[in-house]
């Protein structure tokens, strides 16, 4: 895989139940995490963002606000809400997309709102655990 100077590809993933507190703090970190990147001259940054509530409206929502030619936002949106395995497939692609990106660093920012459930693990992400956040991170361990 060829790889291009000066560019990274991010994944959010993240709690559904953010209190106004928490969303105050997070946004002023992504914000912080998003500039770290975008200050740098010529490099360019892909972001990857699920389409649930919580930290992922709050990411799409923030990126969405911004205005800079070094930035591509991609929605990853869950097709069939009355599927279970839609949800995992939103991570997969997710988390697929930043593995296949041609960016020198990749990288996933998760936020989750509980210990990971013990039976996720990098063999089975996504076990029934009702855990997204944990499944994603144990998907990007192995990709």
């Amino acid at each position: 895989m060829t790889t291009t100077p000066n560019s990274t590809s991010l994944c959010f993933t993240g709690t559904r139940v953010v209190g106004a507190e928490q969303r105050k703090y997070f946004t002023d970190k992504l914000s912080k995490i998003i500039f770290s990147f975008l200050s740098v001259p010529g490099t360019t940054l892909s972001t990857h963002v699920g389409d649930a509530r919580g930290i992922d409206t709050i990411v799409y929502n923030y990126l969405m606000s911004l205005s800079s030619e070094n930035l591509s936002v991609q929605r990853h949106i869950v097709e069939d809400k009355t599927k279970v395995y839609s949800y995992a497939q939103r991570s997969m692609k997710m988390v697929d997309a930043v593995a296949s990106s041609d960016a020198n660093r990749m990288r996933i920012i998760a936020v989750p709102n509980k210990p990971c459930p013990p039976e996720i693990t990098v063999e089975n992400p996504f076990c029934g655990s009702k855990s997204g956040t944990w499944a994603t991170i144990s998907l990007r361990l192995t990709s």
